[in-house]
């Protein structure tokens, strides 16, 4: 989208540092985050999770470490959706 990593995080109300982190998989977003990210980036959560966007050796653990958030957090998403198209 163009967007600075500043930019970003600004708009996800979190630090630089913590984008960059995320986007180098040296730390893992928690579920308000995720969802956060996905609004922001116009996309869904389970888009920022597909394996071709993150690193292959950290995927298994990601995807072991916060399944139960991930699922949270679309549940979260798939809410507000609902909630806004009424």
């Amino acid at each position: 989208m163009g967007l600075t990593q500043q930019q970003l995080a600004d708009i996800v109300d979190v630090s630089k540092n913590t984008i960059s982190d995320i986007e180098t998989g040296d730390k893992f977003a928690h579920a308000k985050t995720l969802v956060n990210l996905a609004r922001a980036l116009e996309t869904q959560v389970y888009e920022l999770l597909k394996p071709e966007y993150v690193y292959p050796d950290k995927a298994a653990d990601i995807i072991a470490r916060y399944s139960e958030e991930v699922r949270e957090a679309v549940g979260e998403l798939e809410k507000t959706y609902m909630e806004n198209i009424k």
